[in-house]
């Protein structure tokens, strides 16, 4: 099996199994950023609408932040990996500007085709890659 960082570009993805990583990514970073967020502190030090807005908040910064840098070192993210896709773009590795605009434009994303709006999450058109200009491609 090959490294995460280590792949060879196949053909352009199908959309499905690019959408379904891009969502369970998103899973991804909701458990990371409940598993580091401070409940009891946050919940006691601020009233129960601010507590909501920083958590989502943090959750924002969390998922943009991890897409961003897995796009930076790997050319794709751990559940890319694992449906055999990755991130075709100009020049590798990527810019740091650019990948972090592909992180921002899936957690912009991410709610809308969560539920239903999956012409954003297209692999060639959605909002990532109009932001970005990377594509999600298939890969070995």
């Amino acid at each position: 099996m090959p490294s995460i960082g280590g792949y060879v570009v196949n053909g352009p993805a199908a959309p499905r199994p690019a959408v379904a990583a891009g969502l369970l990514d998103g899973l991804v970073s909701l458990a990371v950023t409940m598993l580091a967020w401070p409940f009891p502190v946050m919940r006691a030090a601020v009233p129960v609408p601010a507590h909501a807005v920083a958590l989502l908040a943090t959750l924002m910064l969390v998922d943009m932040t991890y897409r961003g840098l897995a796009a930076r070192l790997w050319g794709r993210t751990l559940l890319m990996y694992v449906y055999d896709l990755a991130l075709s773009g100009p020049e590798r590795p990527f810019p740091p500007s650019i990948s972090l605009a592909w992180g921002l434009g899936w957690t912009v994303a991410y709610v809308p085709g969560l539920l239903g709006a999956r012409g954003l999450l297209h692999p060639d058109t959605g909002l990532p890659a109009r932001l970005s200009g990377l594509i999600t491609v298939a890969a070995r």
